[in-house]
């Protein structure tokens, strides 16, 4: 997702507990802008209704944000693609920063060289929908009796969905995930978290994890972290029944008593309890999941790969509950979309149900970059046991799509993070902040920055 933040919440990169937060909403900046791979593939005749069929060989520009793990998986499904449709080649256009990301697409649009097919990040879609940039796909999944929607859950669709029309076909989820170090519970004599955890629990624990390890009157390993940016903070707003924004996209309910408490608990987590780093302790990013000072941390299921490839001996569970039994898990899906001034639309569609099919999707999954959409190759071995960490258990991240939802959000999302969300540093950054004051002062911005969306 989109980040731009004050510099209050540039210190508050200490709550990023892993890179691969920035692999999946960000990541970090390629200068030259992007690099082409071409996936292989030969041509031959394809379906009806498309430039291949008649014999003639086609290929879709397709760009994708993320890191070098992703693009390499999503080269592998593009030579399926092509070995299915001879005819049909895919050169997949990489950039690694999501900002970057946005600009190249934009620029390439308006230069008249528009891709074909771009990823999709979950929150944006009624922003770009409004820019005219996706073409609408119901048509298309309409006619294709090949096609099956039910291939996904609909949850996925959710997001990519404006005014009960799809504009993306959901390639790839995923989760909110309380992680935790294993090493540090064994130390501790501690049971590991379980889907029976409560907030209550959460911060019972995490002082029992908080240690003075040396004796010197400082923290050196913390029981808790979370990303204090509002995003990351929905699971927990939803779960004690609060909302930042109802279901019309149009009303703000920031500063709800359930959102107050909720706000509060974090603050309380960082100030009272002392169980998460502050930002003023953290501005180095000393304290990290990553780093083994930080026993607990919510992050999104992104860094499941993360955590693999730094060897950690971690486990993974359900978010906590909140203290009224509720859990409500926020999902975050990124989707394929087609291009409204691709000039090979039929084609197109073509790769974003294949795409979606238990075909593609396997192979997708055995590229470890994801949770697949497509529910089959979701509940099979090639997601199931693609970590490569022993008892890594994911099935807790379907048990999470089962309480998942999206965000409601506004045709100017993005200007609502950009203008609106540094508001929230408050309560990150100050011990006596005023959680109410705070959350009536951003409520009056929100409600301005919607009344502003078309």
């Amino acid at each position: 997702m989109k980040m731009k933040r004050s510099m209050g919440s540039r210190l508050l990169a200490a709550f990023l507990s892993l890179a691969a937060v920035t692999a999946v909403f960000g990541g970090c900046s390629n200068p030259a802008g992007g690099s082409e791979a071409p996936s292989s593939g030969a041509e031959s005749a394809a379906e009806p209704a498309s430039s291949a069929d008649a014999g003639k060989a086609v290929t879709l520009q397709a760009i994708m944000w993320g890191e070098q793990a992703r693009w390499d998986a999503q080269k592998k499904v593009n030579e399926a693609f092509s070995a299915k449709y001879p005819n049909l080649k895919v050169n997949l256009l990489t950039v690694a920063n999501q900002d970057d990301y946005w600009t190249k697409v934009q620029t390439m649009i308006a230069g008249g060289t528009a891709p074909d097919i771009a990823f999709e990040q979950e929150m944006l879609t009624p922003t770009h929908v409004s820019k005219g940039f996706m073409e609408d796909l119901t048509p298309y999944m309409e006619k294709d009796s090949s096609f099956h929607k039910d291939w996904l859950a609909e949850t996925h669709y959710g997001p990519f969905t404006v005014d009960g029309k799809v504009f993306a076909i959901p390639a790839m989820t995923y989760v909110d995930t309380l992680f935790y170090n294993k090493t540090m519970f064994d130390a501790a004599k501690l049971p590991y978290p379980d889907d029976t955890w409560d907030w209550n629990k959460l911060r019972e624990v995490a002082k029992k994890l908080t240690l003075d390890t040396n004796g010197d009157g400082k923290i050196d390993q913390y029981g808790y972290s979370f990303v204090a940016y509002p995003n990351f903070c929905f699971t927990y707003c939803w779960s004690n029944g609060g909302e930042f924004v109802k279901p019309d996209r149009k009303t703000a309910v920031l500063n709800s008593k359930e959102k107050v408490e909720a706000f509060q608990f974090l603050h309380d987590l960082i100030y009272k309890d002392k169980v998460t780093p502050s930002p003023q302790i953290n501005k180095d990013n000393a304290f990290s999941f990553e780093t083994g000072k930080v026993a607990m941390t919510s992050l999104g299921s992104w860094d499941i790969a993360t955590c693999d490839l730094n060897k950690l001996n971690y486990g993974i569970a359900l978010p906590p509950k909140a203290p009224t039994g509720n859990r409500v898990v926020n999902e975050y899906p990124n989707g394929w979309f087609m291009v409204k001034q691709s000039k090979n639309k039929d084609d197109v569609w073509k790769y974003l149900s294949f795409c979606a099919s238990p075909d593609g999707q396997k192979i997708s999954a055995e590229g470890k970059v994801g949770m697949p959409t497509n529910t089959e190759v979701a509940n099979s071995d090639a997601y199931l046991k693609s970590s490569t960490t022993p008892g890594v258990d994911l099935s807790v991240t379907l048990e999470a799509l089962k309480v998942a939802r999206p965000a409601y959000v506004s045709s100017n999302w993005s200007e609502v993070q950009t203008d609106v969300w540094p508001g929230f540093d408050e309560i990150w950054t100050k011990p006596d902040a005023n959680v109410q004051a705070v959350l009536d002062s951003i409520q009056a911005k929100l409600q301005a920055k919607l009344d502003e969306a078309k």
